[in-house]
């Protein structure tokens, strides 16, 4: 186990938040904006995104508002994520309009070593951008006849001593996790006797929860219906480990 120096050495951060691609935040990057700005002079169009939503694990919706020609009316506008892209919700306050964003598919791993004979092993580190999001997550053996020797799982902040989830044993099933902006998470394992003198490979796996808000609808008479953070850190993961990305 090398807990302390996972939760200490810190290499710098990859970001994958940057906009040639994916992104946190659809009212952050105006995605309204990339989807019907246009023309010019006096017939050119400008528009703003008040809201969006998922509305599965790969799409989502945005509630686009007019700036020109009028800052009158509105239009929904439709984004599908690229391929190894998930919707993730932005998590807003019951008082704030949705917000969501595609961000890569993240699978970071860990391995408990055969020497580690205290069965305790954590996954690299996932450092959440600057929007706090809502992820599906759950963690598997890389083999599964060692599943049922996991006996205890735990999402943890990296140099804390702080869990936001725990499972013993270990859930087989997906549990919904809300994670703050600007901070750093790991999944860890411990495992049973039986397998203290086996290498056990890991995944901590998150994903979009698909749709879990709608967007608001607002009085407006001219809405018409048109079609259309994290950072992976991989020196906080126990010895032997990889990050993989999509399916």
């Amino acid at each position: 186990m090398r807990v302390h120096h996972a939760f200490t050495l810190l290499v710098p951060l990859v970001s994958l938040s940057a906009r040639a691609i994916p992104f946190a935040s659809a009212k952050t990057i105006n995605l309204c904006a990339e989807l019907f700005d246009g023309g010019y002079g006096g017939g050119r169009v400008h528009m703003t995104t008040l809201q969006a939503a998922c509305t599965g694990p790969q799409s989502l919706v945005v509630d686009c508002h007019y700036v020109l020609p009028t800052p009158e009316g509105s239009v929904l506008g439709y984004k599908n994520c690229d391929l190894d892209e998930r919707c993730v919700p932005v998590d807003t306050k019951p008082n704030e309009f949705p917000d969501a964003g595609c961000q890569k598919e993240l699978k970071p791993s860990g391995v408990k070593g055969n020497r580690d004979n205290d069965g305790f092993a954590c996954s690299a580190g996932v450092e959440v951008g600057s929007q706090p999001v809502v992820v599906m997550s759950w963690i598997t053996a890389d083999n599964p006849k060692f599943q049922d020797y996991l006996t205890r799982c735990t999402i943890t902040k990296s140099g804390q001593i702080n869990n936001i989830y725990v499972s013993s044993p270990c859930a087989k099933k997906s549990v919904l996790l809300h994670l703050a902006a600007h901070t750093t998470y790991q999944a860890c394992i411990s495992t049973a006797i039986a397998v203290a003198r086996v290498s056990v490979g890991f995944h901590w796996h998150i994903d979009s929860p698909g749709k879990t808000k709608k967007i608001i609808h607002t009085r407006d008479e001219h809405r018409k219906p048109l079609q259309e953070m994290f950072t992976i850190d991989n020196s906080t993961a126990s010895e032997g480990f990889s990050i993989e990305f999509g399916n």
